[in-house]
């Protein structure tokens, strides 16, 4: 029990020691690494009602604008190269409804449609919704997409001709109008459920899932997109990252630890199997399959949804609900098996069909942050072998809301619920517990 403690005291000596080696940077005066989700994800706020509707681009000719509404309402983008709205030289539009969705474009007073759809699934939708509008004049496209911004997302892609690349590079601003109105008086009684972001970098690839060291990250890794440097993620990100790396869970003090907890699995006096069966009907209607562990390490500090260091432990076929992550920063390193993940666009009962899925093996590590990897289903696709991974979270800035929840849909499939992610017990009580219960089997 006393080696228990002190392992308990080393990890948390750990993470105490690097965060405020973390805090010590984020406050120093030397400028901020260039990230990839800082500079790719729109988050400059435009406000409409507190200004004008009209915004000047920090850059020219390469843009994504983000909106997301909280009630269904028609907007349409005028993407020019003049501060004028009524101006004609060069204009890119974009126009949504709930009837249709249409890219065109103005040359010299000229209208030309350049995309149009009807089709339902492109369309403004009833409720919440987000939508994108991506420019690049680099690679010459415009690209309108639903739900997080990323290339997988991308709904309707217009490429533009070679010689109208000067043109698309003077685009410096961005007209908007709701219901073709441009009148911020009327249009005031939508401002707090609509939320206008601006982003710097177009929507070119998407982002690699698997996180390595920068040393190990080599040319087919960059050129490919199949993976990512630490580096090149946000501070709070790197943060947990470093953090949890070198967490040893299975060590000389308990080598058995895993196949502890895979005998707990199978046994039926086995408090993992117990618990499991406990837990069935957690996420509706009882099904024993979407159920799983959360051996949290350390307390609830306010900083993330839940305690931010959870042990996860997924027996062979067993599966998370799609759910939603609180709009958090996140780490997800596989320390025993393979974890399937499906990438959802967005959390909506009647969008369910994943935009990608791929397998994170043992040791491997994924992320998240907001706006991107966000919503997603893991699962322990292996038939014989369980999945035990270790998970960091935590809000970013004073700007994001703390929401203390993992927003799910349920086992019947129909509705959206809050999900508290509560511990089923502390790592180190659970790490005495399966030493216990080894020694009774073996």
């Amino acid at each position: 029990m006393e080696i228990v403690e002190l392992h308990a005291k080393s990890i948390k000596q750990q993470a105490d020691l690097i965060a405020a080696m973390w805090k010590e940077r984020r406050n120093s005066t030397n400028p901020p690494d260039q990230m990839f989700d800082d500079s790719a994800v729109p988050n400059k706020i435009w406000c409409p009602w507190k200004g004008d509707c009209t915004q000047l681009l920090n850059q020219r000719g390469q843009m994504t604008l983000e909106m997301d509404q909280k009630v269904s309402l028609p907007f349409e983008l005028h993407m020019s190269i003049s501060e004028d709205s009524t101006n004609k030289t060069y204009v890119i539009h974009f126009s949504i409804s709930k009837y249709s969705a249409t890219i065109y474009k103005t040359k010299h007073g000229i209208i030309t449609t350049i995309n149009t759809t009807t089709d339902e699934d492109f369309l403004l939708h009833d409720g919440d919704g987000k939508y994108w509008l991506s420019i690049d004049y680099a690679n010459l496209f415009v690209k309108y997409g639903q739900g997080e911004v990323r290339d997988r997302c991308t709904l309707v892609r217009s490429d533009v001709p070679e010689d109208e690349k000067d043109f698309l590079r003077s685009i410096q601003y961005a007209h908007i109008s709701f219901n073709k109105s441009r009148n911020v008086a009327e249009l005031k009684r939508f401002e707090k459920d609509v939320r206008l972001k601006v982003g710097r970098k177009p929507v070119v690839y998407d982002p690699a899932l698997i996180v390595v060291p920068s040393d190990d990250l080599s040319i087919n890794n960059v050129q490919q997109h199949t993976a990512i440097s630490i580096k090149e993620l946000n501070n709070n990100c790197q943060q947990l990252y470093y953090n949890v790396i070198n967490w040893k869970f299975q060590d000389d003090e308990f080598p058995h630890l895993y196949e502890a907890i895979e005998h707990s699995i199978k046994s039926e006096t086995g408090w993992c199997r117990k618990r499991l069966t406990e837990k069935a009907n957690r996420f509706g209607q009882p099904n024993l399959l979407a159920t799983y562990l959360r051996i949290t390490v350390g307390q609830n500090r306010g900083t993330s949804p839940g305690v931010p260091y959870v042990l996860e432990i997924w027996p062979p076929g067993h599966y998370s609900p799609i759910h939603s992550h609180a709009n958090s920063y996140g780490i997800i390193r596989v320390l025993h098996g393979k974890i399937n993940v499906k990438l959802y666009r967005t959390l909506n009962l009647k969008k369910k069909k994943p935009i990608h899925e791929t397998e994170i093996y043992e040791k491997q590590v994924t992320w998240l942050s907001p706006g991107l990897n966000q919503i997603h289903k893991l699962e322990n696709t292996s038939s014989n072998k369980s999945c035990i991974t270790i998970q960091a979270y935590q809000y970013g800035t004073d700007e994001t809301s703390n929401y203390e929840y993992f927003d799910y849909i349920d086992n019947s499939g129909t509705c959206i619920k809050q999900f508290d992610p509560l511990s089923d017990m502390d790592y180190f009580a659970f790490k005495n517990l399966m030493m216990e219960e080894w020694k009774k089997s073996h």
